[in-house]
């Protein structure tokens, strides 16, 4: 069985100058070694490449804003900026019985992003309208990543009660670069002022060789997880579950001469935290066969032993962000389930979803890089997912490695039909 998706996209923005051009390619295979063993594999590449805002507003003096109308950028056409997402995954699944399952799953992904944006001061004289004399900034960006996680699931009987298991093992590592380019530029001389928009013309820079950056910098971590449902009664679920894991921290910051050699080298910042649990709980019970009210407590850890404190002389490590996070059954909020208002509800999500739709395929921010609303934290999808047609994927690029709830699990492709 296969599946083979191919996009291509041009677009033009609401405002000038801005345009993106986009090539998606994704395609995977299944085979059935036997009756109850499946293999699959595929890969994902994704490539945009445009002219963007990438950039925010300046203010006047006093603190106003510009007013500025809807269809103007505060950039210029050589302003550019180049995206490619590649990705390989694959999969191994043995059926034991129609209760339990093995699973082998890994991926690997290589993110490149680089960008060349005009520079302009700020804030503005609301007199004159100056931004003063503008500058460029460039820079290579991205993050390799790849992950291998092995898990056992299924269900079975005991003291007259169903009970489920998941259990396995995980392995991930994610390494981000942020290396900050040479700029020649030849802008003539003078002030550049906000009537100078859009349709502003300026020489392009010259990128040369990377100046300084890190050329790698993530982590690794690797642990064991479990999680297990429980029906306590007819109507009340009880689900415990933990993660046991390691994180090992590494940066290197590096400066460049003309030619690409290395004339400065840092590596001291490293560090790492072993023997790290985080438990997870839950209970639900069904109000009524349609109503079910759920209540949860997660421990929540964050290391930050990148991040530190005090004189730069003698910097103290910051501590792991720690501490729960509950939620309560009496929560409105916190009880779900449908009601004789069926109609009702399937319209709202009929509009939910066209909404959804136009988030996706239409809505972006004024940089262009995400629809609207839609988080800035650049998470990475799960590995082997289908690619998304419209708006941007952001995979990460710093490469921290959050504790990963019991069952998060890197999630291969869904099966084909």
């Amino acid at each position: 069985r296969g599946r083979l998706v191919g996009v291509w996209q041009d677009r033009d923005y609401f405002y000038k100058p801005a345009d993106e051009e986009k090539q998606v390619l994704y395609g995977i295979l299944e085979y059935d070694l036997t009756p109850s063993t499946t293999i699959s594999a595929g890969i994902s590449y994704q490539r945009q490449d445009g002219t963007m805002w990438q950039r925010g507003l300046p203010t006047y003096t006093d603190g106003s804003q510009l007013g500025l109308p809807r269809d103007v950028a505060l950039t210029v056409d050589w302003a550019k900026r180049e995206q490619t997402i590649r990705e390989l995954f694959a999969s191994v699944e043995h059926r034991f019985d129609s209760d339990w399952t093995l699973k082998l799953s890994a991926a690997r992904q290589r993110f490149d992003f680089d960008y060349l944006n005009l520079s302009l001061g700020g804030p503005i004289d609301p007199v004159t309208g100056s931004f003063g004399t503008p500058s460029a900034f460039s820079e290579d960006d991205g993050n390799h990543s790849a992950g291998v996680d092995l898990s056992l699931s299924g269900r079975f009987d005991a003291w007259g009660r169903e009970y489920k298991l998941t259990m396995g093992a995980d392995w991930r590592r994610s390494y981000g670069k942020q290396l900050r380019n040479r700029i020649d530029t030849a802008f003539p001389e003078g002030e550049i002022r906000l009537d100078d928009f859009p349709g502003l013309d300026l020489p392009a820079p010259v990128r040369g060789r990377a100046g300084s950056g890190w050329p790698a910098w993530g982590g690794k971590q690797q642990g064991i997880y479990a999680r297990l449902d429980m029906q306590a009664t007819d109507r009340m679920h009880v689900i415990v579950g933990g993660r046991y894991g390691n994180y090992r921290h590494s940066e290197t910051m590096e400066e460049y001469d003309e030619d690409g050699n290395v004339t400065y080298r840092d590596t001291s910042w490293r560090w790492s935290e072993n023997g790290i649990f985080t438990p997870y709980a839950a209970v639900t019970y069904d109000l009524t066969p349609d109503w079910t009210a759920y209540a949860s407590l997660t421990e929540i850890y964050k290391p930050q032993g990148n991040t530190f404190a005090g004189p730069p002389d003698n910097p103290t490590q910051l501590d792991p962000i720690t501490g729960r996070n509950t939620v309560d059954p009496n929560d409105p909020a916190r009880v779900k389930g449908s009601s004789s208002a069926t109609p009702w509800l399937l319209a709202a999500a009929v509009v939910a979803a066209l909404v959804l739709l136009l988030w996706i395929f239409g809505g972006t921010g004024t940089d262009g890089t995400a629809p609207v609303g839609a988080p800035a934290g650049g998470e990475v999808a799960p590995m082997g997912t289908a690619p998304a047609v419209g708006g941007d994927t952001a995979p990460a690029t710093g490469g921290e490695l959050a504790p990963a709830q019991p069952d998060a699990a890197p999630a291969p492709a869904a099966p084909l039909d």
